[in-house]
């Protein structure tokens, strides 16, 4: 018999709509990857949603081929957040063929589930039938024990890795964003309260299954509170996309104005040239360890101020504006002649790179290839 209750209708109406919004998000993806993985995040999304409605409901006895698919999104959910958090905090980053080894252990989780996969219909509405029965039998308090934790770590360590992961890089990267499109200040904040409730919520969850006065409800309303979370974030996702342009999700632009600012353009750009003169006239930016706090007391401003500033003027970072003028400064060394042979790293150093995988990720995310490739060709052409 058919189980349907507020969860489950609220289930289906988000099955729904995330239909609608996928088939609307592929439209116009065009050939940004990016969206294509925000795309994909709401159809695994919508996939782990049908599978908790579809077992809750028990119309997983009439439609057994979602049989399997609860773990589906385990391993595929941190890289696709990973991702797609990539690109809000830094939207002109290109994505590197290396970001694909993030998905290799959910190929390989999915070719472990293949069996599962190729059952016969008869025999996952058998397994299915037998579920239902033993819950509706006994719910066992489980014990907490060395195995319960290595189960736990097993399943869940995969995506909490990179959730935990995101959270910190969403942290530490938080003022390249403040200044940025409402829906990408937004999606960052969304991501950042989304994850950390999740996380919190979990942890509360399995404290309250073990715990002997509250595990029986605790492990009986497992279901619908995964199935209402879901619904939950597909419905707000879909207002978003109805209230905001998506492609300003992983746009660069920023706005010129600014909350509780008095700043008009003449002063602006005033200020622009000061900073310009301060860090690239006088060659401050070629000190590794030069701070916005420097600049700002040099020139008698606030950090908040100097920030403000450049992102208005430049559509950068304080961090990005100055890789900028280093990676714009070791181009010009490059090409000297007299440098010809000397080691990139010293250059480098020269410039103000004060390492060498900042320098070729910085080098190549402006300049498209690496500074021994880019003095390579230089050179090639000068000869031809």
């Amino acid at each position: 018999m058919l189980n349907f209750d507020w969860i489950n209708v609220l289930g289906i109406a988000a099955l729904g709509q995330a239909a609608l919004l996928s088939a609307y998000m592929m439209v116009i993806a065009g050939r940004q990857l990016a969206q294509w993985l925000l795309t994909l995040s709401l159809i695994t999304l919508a996939i782990a949603l049908a599978h908790d409605v579809f077992l809750q409901s028990k119309l997983a006895l009439h439609f057994p081929y979602l049989l399997g698919t609860g773990p589906f999104a385990t391993y595929l959910i941190g890289p696709r957040i990973l991702l797609v958090s990539y690109k809000i905090i830094w939207p002109e980053k290109p994505y590197s063929k290396w970001h694909l080894l993030h998905f290799v252990p959910f190929v390989v989780q999915q070719w472990n589930a293949t069996a599962t996969y190729l059952m016969s219909s008869g025999q996952k509405t058998a397994f299915l039938e037998q579920y239902y029965q033993a819950a509706t039998d006994s719910v066992l308090v489980p014990n907490f024990s060395i195995t319960t934790v290595v189960s736990l770590l097993t399943f869940y360590a995969p995506r909490f890795v990179y959730f935990l992961y995101v959270l910190w890089l969403l942290q530490n990267n938080r003022q390249d964003i403040q200044h940025a499109q409402p829906v990408r200040r937004l999606g960052y904040r969304a991501l950042q309260y989304g994850l950390l409730g999740y996380c919190l919520l979990w942890a509360l969850h399995r404290a309250l299954t073990y715990w002997e006065f509250s595990s029986v409800w605790a492990l009986e309303y497992q279901p619908a509170l995964n199935a209402a979370m879901l619904s939950s974030t597909i419905i707000l996702f879909a207002v978003m996309a109805l209230r905001f342009p998506l492609d300003d999700l992983f746009s660069p632009k920023t706005s010129k104005k600014y909350k509780n600012s008095e700043l008009d353009e003449g002063t602006a750009n005033s200020l622009i040239k000061k900073i310009e003169a301060y860090l690239t006239v006088e060659g401050n930016f070629s000190n590794p360890d030069i701070r916005q706090s420097d600049v700002a007391n040099a020139l008698q401003l606030s950090p908040q101020l100097i920030s403000q500033i450049i992102n208005s003027q430049t559509g950068m970072s304080f961090n990005q504006y100055i890789n900028r003028q280093r990676v714009d400064a070791l181009k010009l060394l490059l090409q000297c002649s007299e440098n010809q042979h000397k080691d990139i790293l010293t250059l480098a150093f020269e410039a103000g790179f004060n390492s060498k995988p900042t320098l070729n990720r910085v080098f190549k995310q402006q300049v498209g290839t690496t500074p021994t490739a880019y003095r390579s060709h230089y050179f090639c052409a000068v000869r031809n």
